[in-house]
C-alpha cells in the first residue's frame, strides 16, 4: 500500500537568510534641563494665561509666548488642558507676583535643542531616540521642591534631585529601546551611543 505525504524543503540560501542577524547601532540623546526649568510647567502657564487674556482682554504674554500658547492649545486634548490649567492655578505665580518658579520662565536652549533633534535613522544608526528631563527642583505639573532646588537632592516621594533626574533619563532610554527592539530576534546590538546635554545642574547630572 502506497502512502502519500507532504514535506517542505528550504534550500540552503533560504535557511541562511532566515538565520542572518541584523547588526544595529543605536544613538540616544538625553536633554537635562537646568535648575527649575520645566517645559511642561511652562506649557501650563502659557495655556492658562492665554485663556486669561481672552477673559480679561489684557495682554499677559509676549508675542512669542502667545504663538507658542496657540500651538499648544491646538495640540492639547481637553483633559490635558484642564490638568495644565489646574496645575498652574495651584502652583504658579501669576502677575503681580514676582516669585520665580518652574512655571514662570520660558523654554531654554535645552528644550529647543531637543525639539530639533531628528530621530530618523541616519549617520550609521539604525535607531535614534531622545528624551527630555525636567530640571532639578521641579516636577511636571507639581509644586517645586525647594530642597532639590537648593541642594540637588530630594526626600521621600519627591523626584526633583540630580540623582532622580539621572535615573529618569536612563529609565526613559531603556523603555524606548525595549519598545522598538525587544521583539526582534534577529537583531545584534553592536553599539549604543548615549549623548547627554545639559546646563546648570542639568550639566552636573551627566558629569
Amino acid at each position: 500500500m502506497s502512502q502519500i505525504g507532504e514535506a517542505s524543503y528550504d534550500p540552503p540560501e533560504a535557511t541562511e537568510q532566515k538565520n542572518r542577524k541584523e547588526h544595529i547601532k543605536i544613538r540616544f540623546d538625553i536633554f537635562n534641563d537646568g535648575t527649575l526649568n520645566n517645559r511642561t510647567n511652562i506649557d501650563a502657564r502659557l495655556v492658562t494665561m492665554l485663556a486669561k487674556e481672552g477673559r480679561d482682554n489684557k495682554q499677559y504674554l509676549t508675542d512669542e509666548e502667545r504663538r507658542a500658547a496657540l500651538e499648544l492649545q491646538r495640540k492639547m486634548s481637553a483633559d490635558q488642558h484642564q490638568k495644565a490649567v489646574k496645575a498652574y492655578q495651584k502652583h504658579g505665580a501669576p502677575p503681580p507676583s514676582e516669585s520665580e518658579n518652574s512655571y514662570e520662565g520660558y523654554y531654554t536652549n535645552i528644550v529647543r535643542m531637543e525639539r530639533n533633534v531628528n530621530v530618523r535613522p541616519n549617520g550609521g544608526y539604525q535607531y535614534r531616540f531622545k528624551a527630555y528631563v525636567e530640571g532639578v527642583g521641579s516636577e511636571d505639573l507639581a509644586g517645586d521642591e525647594m530642597f532639590g532646588y537648593a541642594f540637588g537632592s530630594s526626600f521621600l516621594l519627591w523626584r526633583a534631585g540630580i540623582l532622580e533626574k539621572v535615573e529618569k533619563g536612563i529609565l526613559e532610554m531603556i523603555k524606548q529601546i525595549i519598545e522598538q527592539v525587544q521583539d526582534r530576534d534577529n537583531v545584534v546590538l553592536d553599539e549604543i551611543v548615549v549623548a547627554v546635554y545639559g546646563f546648570s545642574r542639568g550639566a552636573q547630572a551627566h558629569s
